[in-house]
């Protein structure tokens, strides 16, 4: 970004290919039992998707995460940046795994076109336009493939139902 470049798409999709499977992972988590956590990251944002000097991609900052065992101890409230938040998310909407796939979704956006996905410059700017996001197809701003934008178009649905049902899924 500083050099008011867009990322390589290979280079962009690894990366995001590599964290959803980290978000696969931790959706599937379970209790000592067997019993699912059912959790969903609630904070997907490019500062908590690093990539070491080896390449190795992990997603960090889990502390805004709800799962089964956490739900029954908090008070529901909107938790996360407002520009990475799926539109379930900030209309305050129960959350599954595709809200996490929707807001890797936005990073890989972000990553192909040097832009920001959600525009606002406020913080209820920036809610209302999460809430209701009108993104422009990638290929507006970058020369990817075809196949390449419509893996970023399903993963940005707006409707939760027209996503990838799983991070595996947006991963392969």
């Amino acid at each position: 970004r500083l050099e008011n470049e867009a990322m390589k798409p290979l280079t962009a999709a690894y990366i995001i290919s590599q964290a959803a499977m980290g978000l696969h992972h931790a959706h599937g988590a379970t209790d000592a039992t067997g019993q699912p956590l059912d959790v969903v990251h609630r904070d997907v944002s490019p500062g908590n998707v690093l990539v070491s000097r080896s390449g190795h991609v992990k997603v960090i900052d889990f502390g805004v995460a709800k799962s089964e065992l956490r739900s029954q101890h908090t008070i529901a409230s909107l938790k996360g940046k407002f520009r990475y938040m799926s539109p379930e998310q900030a209309r305050g909407i129960d959350l599954d795994p595709r809200s996490d796939v929707y807001c890797l979704g936005l990073i890989l956006w972000e990553l192909l076109t040097n832009q920001r996905a959600i525009q606002g410059k406020s913080d209820l700017q920036l809610l209302e336009s999460a809430r209701a996001p009108e993104l422009e197809l990638v290929t507006a701003y970058a020369d990817v493939s075809e196949e390449l934008a419509e893996v970023v178009q399903k993963a940005t649905a707006a409707d939760p139902d027209d996503r990838w049902s799983t991070a595996l899924e947006f991963s392969q």
